[in-house]
């Protein structure tokens, strides 16, 4: 107002601000200090949410390495029977299946129970293995073999009541190595001529037999290129031997258990049917004969 003297006050050291600039500057830093306050919320909010988003990121790529490991570790527990169940499609000896890191030594001097000069003894270790005994199956699983049941050999009525219905087969393995025994017994004829306790020369011709085994070679052979091994063969260079030498030392190779695949047959092995001398199953001594109701072929399919 005219005449009032405009009140005066000192800002810093040289100046000096009227009344009305003062109170309005003093309103512009409260003004300012109460946003910033207000703001302080904002960006503590937003910095919360920032590391609530990094560690749900993080626990999300430890559940998603977790559960690889976890498939990974099944699924190599997983592959044997997988394998088995691929490379052996249609037989329901598959679930026996097992495998097993073993040592294979196919040397000269290498020696086994199945091996040397004619025995009782390595008789019986062939037998063991050379299994061509009946084993029951069911429908199922003839039909999962791709054969029809209803014109396949099936179990007799009169053994039923122990054993329940199903169709009569040998294995692949036992028919294989039964056709190898034959073929090591045919190299030992004069042996087994005089001891032919499983009567194949007694049995057979000359002609027939070597019908037989110029068969088991057949079978033999595609058997081997069907599952043809892929170890590699070195060679060795030894003193005083002018040819270089194969080392039939195998490195650990991944075999078939083939003790499980035994215990599996014996536990389905028609045990009234279960001979050494396997004539007496399909010789003239043959307890199986077809029943009415089964389909009997008019020559071999």
């Amino acid at each position: 107002m005219p005449g009032e003297e405009r009140k005066k006050v000192r800002f810093g050291d040289d100046q000096i601000l009227p009344e009305s600039e003062r109170r309005l500057l003093e309103d512009e830093e409260e003004k300012l200090f109460t946003d910033q306050h207000r703001a302080a919320p904002a960006r503590v909010v937003g910095c919360t949410s920032i590391r609530a988003i990094v560690l749900i990121q993080t626990g999300l790529i430890i559940l998603l390495l977790g559960t690889l490991v976890i498939g990974l570790v099944f699924r190599d527990e997983r592959l044997p029977a997988r394998c088995a169940a691929y490379l052996n499609n249609g037989t329901p000896m598959s679930t026996a299946v097992q495998y097993q890191e073993r040592q294979r030594d196919a040397s000269t001097r290498h020696h086994s129970r199945w091996r040397g000069p004619p025995s009782h003894e390595i008789d019986e270790a062939w037998h063991d293995i050379a299994r061509e005994n009946l084993i029951l199956v069911t429908d199922d699983e003839v039909r999962a073999a791709g054969k029809d049941p209803a014109r396949v050999v099936r179990l007799p009525p009169q053994y039923e009541h122990r054993y329940g219905p199903g169709a009569l087969t040998l294995t692949q393995y036992g028919v294989e190595l039964s056709c190898l025994n034959w073929i090591r017994m045919y190299i030992h004829a004069d042996y087994y001529r005089e001891h032919d306790d499983f009567h194949i020369f007694e049995q057979n011709s000359d002609e027939t037999l070597r019908l037989k085994l110029d068969h088991c070679v057949e079978v033999l052979r595609d058997s081997l290129m069907c599952n043809a091994g892929t170890s590699i063969i070195t060679h060795q260079w030894i003193q005083d031997r002018p040819r270089m030498f194969q080392d039939l030392h195998f490195p650990e190779k991944t075999c078939k258990d083939f003790d499980a695949l035994v215990r599996w047959t014996k536990e389905r092995e028609v045990e009234e049917m279960t001979h050494p001398v396997k004539d007496v199953i399909f010789g003239h001594h043959n307890p199986v004969q077809p029943q009415p109701t089964e389909y009997v072929y008019s020559h071999i399919p």
